[in-house]
Order: structure tokens, then sequence, then C-alpha cells
């Protein structure tokens, strides 16, 4: 089994383009979570099943919530 070593010290949050307005970007599910994570960052490592992990303080910079069940 492949030993995957995780960063001890996470980088500094890079702005994103829209982080001059303050509004949180909207997606409706996970699944629209996970492409639109892969498409702006850049995985720091992968899980034992594959899936990229991220820096935490980037999603945090990206500001994106889940849209509320109505």
């Amino acid at each position: 089994m492949e030993e995957v070593v995780m960063p001890t010290k996470t980088s500094a949050a890079k702005p994103s383009e829209s982080s001059s307005s303050n509004k949180p970007v909207i997606l409706k599910d996970w699944n629209e979570m996970a492409r639109y994570l892969a498409k702006k960052l850049k995985p720091v490592a992968h899980g034992p099943k594959g899936q990229p992990i991220y820096d935490d303080e980037e999603v945090k910079a990206l500001n994106i919530q889940l849209a509320q069940p109505s």
C-alpha cells in the first residue's frame, strides 16, 4: 500500500479573481463542488482511494457554499 505524506505547512491562500466581491459561490451539490475545486485548485495530495486533497486555506478563500434545499 502506498503511503500518502501530508504536508505539515500550508501555503498562504491566493486571492481568487472574484475576491474583490465578498459574494459566495453557490453550488447545487457535492459533485458540482468537486468539479469547481478541480477547475480552480491544484491538489496538495491524494487520499487512499485516489481522491484529491486540497489546501484548506485555499478552499476557504474561494468562499463556496452549497445551495440550501427549499
